[in-house]
């Protein structure tokens, strides 16, 4: 009951998008199909890091239209409330602790109903929220190193703002943080290491995403940011920023410095993101999505044991 209840609530959020006609019917985001329809065959572009969206469309054959490519991605958007509920009544063990977990996701997690259809983020988005849910280093691995393969330069992000609440989160065995923390980082640098290999045997030869910001140059989004300053920290809109606020303080109101400098980190590392990019909302969301996870359901357990 409860998986159905998130499914249609998930449903509700995905119809809500004010854009979603024009996304789902346009040609945005084709060089994704494109990329899938070519992947065993030498890239440059720089989006052609993000491997395991496009592999997967290829691998069921989605991919000859852009249409049913973007169904695709519209199914995994909706995964993202149902599969995250379930791990949160696996971790929590309580039923009304994974509703409290449900509607505080889908009520400040904007991207559910503002995301973007063609994009490699909501099956990232999946695999960095399965680890933030994890209590096993292996598991961590790999669900970072698949992250990694699906968008590489925000699963790094997403890692390190992982690893950093892992190393001090409450209610996890200080051993076990560290390890849990350690897999981040080794799960990111392994999906390094298999787009190297991948790079080689297909000739990729790609324009990085640093590429991209250096031909930039800093002036450029300082200029941005300049621009629009409110928007800029406004972006995970109002109910994310005080929620993040309200369980940052509960936790330096209980003397959790570190996990509460940590949180703050990660956001930090989430804002950068988008300063050096231009795409916004949908790039905060992924790379904040794992310790924004970790940070609810410390929090709801927190309190839960305060109540008891």
């Amino acid at each position: 009951m409860l998986i159905g209840l998130s499914c249609a609530l998930s449903l509700f959020l995905f119809f809500q998008n004010p854009w979603l006609s024009t996304d789902l019917y346009s040609n945005s985001y084709a060089w994704f199909v494109d990329f899938s329809r070519t992947i065993f065959q030498s890239n440059s572009a720089y989006y052609a890091e993000s491997i395991l969206l496009p592999l997967i469309a290829r691998l069921i054959k989605v991919s000859n239209s852009l249409l049913t490519y973007k169904y695709l991605c519209a199914f995994l958007t909706c995964l993202i409330l149902p599969f995250f509920t379930w791990c949160s009544l696996k971790i929590l063990k309580n039923r009304v602790q994974a509703i409290i977990f449900t509607l505080l996701f889908a009520s400040t997690f904007q991207y559910l109903e503002f995301y973007m259809l063609g994009f490699p983020d909501p099956l990232t988005i999946l695999f960095l929220g399965m680890a933030a849910f994890s209590r096993k280093p292996i598991y961590v691995l790999i669900c970072v190193f698949l992250a990694g393969l699906s968008h590489f330069s925000m699963a790094l992000l997403g890692a390190c703002g992982l690893a950093i609440p892992f190393l001090f989160a409450p209610f996890i065995e200080k051993k076990l943080r560290i390890g849990l923390a350690i897999a981040s980082i080794l799960g990111v640098l392994i999906a390094r290491i298999f787009l190297t290999l991948w790079y080689l045997i297909f000739n990729y030869e790609l324009i990085s995403r640093v590429d991209f910001i250096f031909n930039k140059g800093t002036g450029f989004f300082i200029e941005r940011y300049q621009s629009n300053i409110a928007g800029f920290w406004l972006t995970p809109g109002i109910p994310f920023l005080l929620f993040y606020a309200i369980t940052t303080g509960f936790f330096i109101h209980r003397r959790n410095y570190y996990f509460a400098i940590a949180a703050i980190c990660s956001l930090s590392l989430a804002y950068f993101s988008i300063f050096i990019t231009i795409d916004g909302l949908r790039v905060f969301a992924v790379t904040i999505v794992s310790a924004y996870i970790l940070l609810m359901i410390t929090f709801i357990q927190a309190i839960s044991a305060k109540l008891k």
